[in-house]
């Protein structure tokens, strides 16, 4: 099982985050919100250091992967405080606020987002809770996204899990995730959209952006990247160009 982690300092000076904002072409709630792309697409465009894919979406089909286009997301979404989808019932979200609070919130109706959100994205399973690593009905082995939230707030996890690479790595049940992101220090944790969209990128000091992980995004070929919703980035001011 191959795992990559990224640990986020909140109270970094210059730490924000970024989540893909509406479409800007003829924006329609649930059916075009945004417009598809890669992950390290999302990080280039928006000048930032780190992101993973986030929302699950529709359509989804063969051609949609990959193909950029617009896209209509899953669950609640917010960039720079605007509501890019809205909440969903079922569809658990990661909040950051605008005074740097982040959150993990269990969705029970389609109502609007708490005020003060400044950035949003949603998944499918809350795998971690007060500590507690939750069962699970879905025992399958996935490549797994996942953001998780340290006990006194102060840290951010982005976790991603390489999967369908029976040489490489198998991938996670949603219990294995949540035992990895309590492993590595969170307190609540998150499953965002995995498969094939699983990917994590990183732009490090003078060096060019690094997808990190081994993507199977196309038909589970090795280092084949998705077109995805939305993703979910952290733009640190201090090492930006």
């Amino acid at each position: 099982m191959r795992v990559y982690a990224l640990r986020i300092d909140t109270e970094a000076e210059g730490i924000e985050f970024y989540s893909t904002p509406r479409t800007e072409k003829d924006f329609a709630d649930d059916v075009k919100e945004t417009d598809r792309q890669t992950t390290p697409q999302f990080l280039k465009q928006y000048n930032l250091q780190a992101a993973i894919n986030a929302n699950f979406y529709e359509p989804f089909n063969e051609e949609t992967q990959k193909t950029p286009g617009p896209s209509n997301l899953l669950g609640l979404a917010v960039s720079q405080g605007q509501i890019v989808s809205k909440n969903r019932k079922g569809r658990p979200a990661f909040l950051v606020f605008k005074d740097k609070r982040v959150a993990i919130v269990d969705v029970q109706d389609d109502s609007d987002p708490p005020a003060g959100v400044e950035t949003a994205v949603a998944g499918k399973h809350i795998v971690v809770k007060d500590g507690n690593v939750l069962p699970q009905s879905d025992e399958s082995l996935a490549p797994r996204t996942a953001v998780g939230i340290s006990k006194d707030g102060r840290y951010v996890y982005f976790v991603v899990i390489d999967g369908r690479q029976q040489t490489h790595s198998e991938g996670a049940t949603l219990v294995e995730t949540g035992n990895w992101l309590v492993q590595f220090g969170a307190w609540h944790g998150l499953n965002l959209d995995g498969g094939g969209s699983t990917t994590m990128v990183v732009q490090s000091p003078k060096e060019p952006a690094k997808v990190v992980n081994v993507p199977v995004g196309q038909k589970n070929k090795p280092n084949t990247l998705r077109y995805n919703g939305n993703s979910l980035g952290v733009r640190a001011m201090s090492l930006a160009p």
